[in-house]
């Protein structure tokens, strides 16, 4: 069997959005860390909010570069602005669907609004006989 090797990177990523403040590092040698390369890679995954969002809540921002945390706060900022404005959508959406007896469920991403990551849309389901009262 062929051992994953997965780069410095990825396995920072993974310690901070699953693994508690003392296992933040487990081994990790900051000077290492390539910070563009770790950018990149959460943000290929959507996971830069949520890089932010768990080095805050870990008290740990003191550990890496300013440049760094300064430029992944600033997402996280926009990102949540942007949240705010999907949430209010969604709550006013499902107001005007209950009004009109339309049953419905959000998917994933407004379910997900909680958890920090990053949204671009509202799915939502409803069923087949409602969906011409939906275009209306």
């Amino acid at each position: 069997m062929v051992g994953v090797v997965i780069s410095i990177e990825e396995k920072l990523l993974v310690n901070i959005l699953y693994r508690s403040e003392r296992e933040l590092l487990n081994g990790i040698i900051l000077n290492n860390v390539n910070f563009e390369n770790l950018i990149k890679l959460a943000s290929r995954h959507l996971m830069l909010p949520a890089l932010f969002y768990n080095i805050n809540k870990k008290n740990a921002s003191h550990l890496f570069p300013k440049d760094f945390i300064a430029c992944i706060k600033d997402i996280y900022t926009i990102n949540k602005a942007r949240n705010e404005v999907l949430l209010s959508e969604a709550k006013e959406l499902s107001e005007l669907l209950f009004e009109n007896n339309i049953k419905h469920i959000f998917l994933k991403g407004t379910a997900l609004l909680l958890a920090k990551e990053a949204l671009f849309s509202l799915p939502i389901l409803i069923p087949a006989s409602d969906f011409l009262k939906v275009l209306v």
